[in-house]
């Protein structure tokens, strides 16, 4: 292939793999995709949190209510009320069964504070350019510090990616 002798040429010093990675990413650059060869991880492009999430059964559209990205507490430690994280995850299709998945909000040392897991299934085909979106209801929690806090997505406990925000006390 034209462009494959290109970037062995132009590359010479790198390993063949190496090599064919960057022939997949050329390719998915010029075409859109990568031609049966393996695609992007998943990845979650957006974490927002909100006070609520609510899916039409009728039409699948996802409602969210009282968005925010940070806590204001009167005073620390806090207990927040109830709270929805809703996950945006893109490269990923296929008919999804039973796929575990957990919401993890973690402290600034790694420690887990709170904790929601479920699974998720589709009706339906997922096409790798849907964007399935996944709203875990988080129930309230003690955040015994003012700081910054991560909402870490786990995929059949394997890391997704991660959100951070803040716990901050009011200034009065």
């Amino acid at each position: 292939m034209r462009n494959q002798a290109f970037l062995i040429r132009e590359y010479g010093g790198i390993a063949k793999k190496q090599t064919e990675k960057l022939l997949e990413l050329v390719l998915y650059r010029k075409t859109g995709h990568f031609c049966g060869v393996k695609s992007e991880p998943a990845l979650p492009p957006a974490i927002i949190f909100s006070d609520s999430a609510v899916r039409d059964q009728a039409t699948g559209k996802l409602t969210l209510a009282g968005v925010f990205h940070r806590f204001v507490a009167s005073e620390i430690p806090f207990t927040s009320p109830a709270f929805f994280a809703t996950v945006f995850v893109t490269n990923i299709r296929g008919r999804i069964q039973d796929l575990p998945v957990t919401m993890n909000i973690e402290d600034s040392g790694g420690y887990v504070v709170s904790s929601a897991t479920g699974s998720v299934s589709s009706k339906t085909e997922i096409g790798l350019r849907d964007v399935a979106e996944i709203s875990f209801p988080i129930p309230p929690t003690v955040f015994d510090k003012a700081g910054h806090y991560k909402a870490v997505v786990l995929v059949d406990n394997e890391s997704l990616g991660y959100r951070l925000f803040f716990v901050q006390g009011s200034s009065r």
